[in-house]
């Protein structure tokens, strides 16, 4: 199932039998219903920054362009 919502925080593992939770906030689920504040366990569970791919493919192209390696594109 594909949520959409807003990062909010990472609680990182407190010792090895542990795994880190993220956190997210304003979750819109299934039929553009709103979702209660989710948390998922990291090991389990993908999830991406919105515009990574764009965000990436801009930076790399405009740094070509630019001859500059580090490059990032404020989008």
């Amino acid at each position: 199932m594909k949520f959409k919502g807003t990062f909010l925080k990472n609680e990182y593992a407190i010792s090895s039998h542990y795994t880190t939770m993220t956190s997210f906030t304003g979750v819109i689920g299934r039929g553009n219903r709103p979702q209660p504040d989710v948390r998922l366990q990291e090991c389990y569970w993908n999830y991406y920054e919105a515009d990574a791919n764009l965000r990436a493919w801009t930076n790399f192209v405009m740094s070509e362009l630019t001859g500059e390696p580090s490059f990032k594109a404020n989008l």
